[in-house]
């Protein structure tokens, strides 16, 4: 296949395949052995670990046609690391569509960070398929064609929030519940929970627009049910609407595998909270690509932001842009918009995942930060309403969350909400 790109005045001919055609001014990607009939979803379709490096950038797929990793020959250059391939790998979550017996999920059903070949290759602090990006913008400088890195440094954030609970959870609230709910029987009034409010308040003041996610049931023992018609939550939804805040679905825990659930859950949602577009995140970050993704597409969501990794913080996608998702089985392109998560408020806090001190935690985020700024890609952060209060949250949201949204607000002043983020890159597909 041959792709012609243009920057400023000079032609760029792009050639991929099994033979090269020398035309002047080309690029030419030597294809490797991943989309064959006899590797294609199996298991020796896998990449070798270590991978294959150049300049400490890992390649997974590289070409055996060619001796040398770029040859230049007159006016084209060709190579044999095929970041095609390589990239496919990625953001396709290949490594998941493979079962084998080695591969280790965690109790949710999650793969597990050790067995993630990003991970592995100790490339999770960089978006490696911008890095191969910059690779191809490289290759062409070899045959005079410049300016296609010429990237304005301006990045977006996207700031976004589960709501697993929507109410005020003091030990007087509880108390309420026990004697007049379920005791007695009678009805008991619930109020939002402070932390939401707080939070809200907070990127007013720092003008962050912000997403938030709302649950329309569950049925699994990690699901916190509540009513998502209940008066003070209605109240709040119209209060973040007014800010010019995003109202979304939370997917609850069995949802990304359970496509009626899904299904009921969403409609519950749209019709309750009045909003035109599904978009959101399942609980626990649960997702099975080959089966979750077709279930987003089946239910109407423009876009999902998942796809990231509770047991640390970075680049698990590879990429720090959002991209549509792809059916590895059908060979096809879904009408799903994916926004990568690079930090969530547990992985960063928890003991259980990366146990960061609140120091630890800021400098993270401002690393990341600055990785995301390089590439003018968009920053994505998880901080739950619940995170906030008791004397496990309470120092970390002064000392990293407020902080946090200074910066994104104040410094960088690139908060958006997800659909505008999407309909930003939608217009330069």
């Amino acid at each position: 296949e041959q792709e012609l790109l243009t920057c400023k005045d000079e032609a760029l001919t792009v050639t991929y395949g099994k033979k090269m055609i020398p035309l002047k001014k080309s690029v030419h990607i030597y294809e490797a052995d991943l989309f064959s009939n006899t590797m294609y979803l199996k298991h020796k379709s896998m990449p070798h670990y270590p991978a294959y490096r150049y300049e400490g950038m890992p390649i997974f797929f590289v070409s055996s046609v060619q001796k040398e990793d770029i040859e230049v020959v007159d006016m084209h250059v060709a190579t044999k690391l095929d970041i095609i391939q390589s990239i496919f790998f990625i953001l396709s979550n290949y490594e998941e569509q493979i079962q084998t017996e080695d591969i280790l999920y965690d109790e949710h059903g999650r793969l597990k960070l050790e067995n993630r070949t990003l991970y592995k290759e100790e490339y999770f602090d960089r978006p490696i398929v911008n890095d191969y990006s910059r690779f191809f913008c490289k290759l062409s400088e070899r045959i005079g064609v410049k300016g296609l890195w010429n990237v304005p440094r301006h990045m977006s954030a996207h700031v976004s929030h589960d709501v697993d609970y929507p109410y005020e959870i003091t030990l007087g609230d509880r108390l309420q519940i026990l004697l007049f709910g379920r005791i007695l029987g009678l009805p008991v009034k619930r109020i939002i929970s402070s932390g939401s409010e707080t939070i809200s308040t907070i990127e007013k003041e720092n003008d962050i627009v912000s997403s938030w996610y709302f649950k329309g049931g569950g049925k699994s023992k990690y699901d916190d049910r509540y009513k998502i018609t209940n008066g003070c939550i209605l109240e709040f939804v119209s209060e973040l609407k007014e800010r010019g805040c995003e109202i979304g679905f939370h997917y609850s825990y069995a949802a990304s595998e359970d496509e009626g659930l899904a299904k009921r859950e969403s409609e519950l949602v749209k019709k309750s909270l009045d909003i035109d577009y599904l978009c959101g995140r399942n609980h626990f970050l649960r997702c099975k690509s080959a089966k979750s993704w077709k279930i987003y597409e089946k239910i109407g969501i423009v876009y999902d932001t998942t796809q990231g990794c509770a047991e640390c913080e970075g680049f698990m996608n590879g990429i720090c842009i959002p991209y549509k998702l792809f059916d590895v089985q059908n060979n096809c392109e879904l009408n799903v918009w994916e926004i990568p998560l690079l930090v969530m408020d547990g992985t960063l806090r928890r003991e259980t995942y990366r146990n960061y001190t609140a120091d630890e935690a800021l400098d993270r985020i401002n690393e990341l930060l600055k990785v995301v700024l390089e590439f003018s890609g968009v920053f994505t952060i998880l901080w739950h309403n619940t995170s906030i209060h008791g004397k496990y949250w309470e120092a970390w949201f002064e000392e990293v969350y407020k902080p946090t949204m200074k910066v994104i607000g104040r410094v960088y002043r690139c908060s958006m909400k997800g659909t505008d983020i999407i309909n930003k890159y939608n217009m330069n597909e």
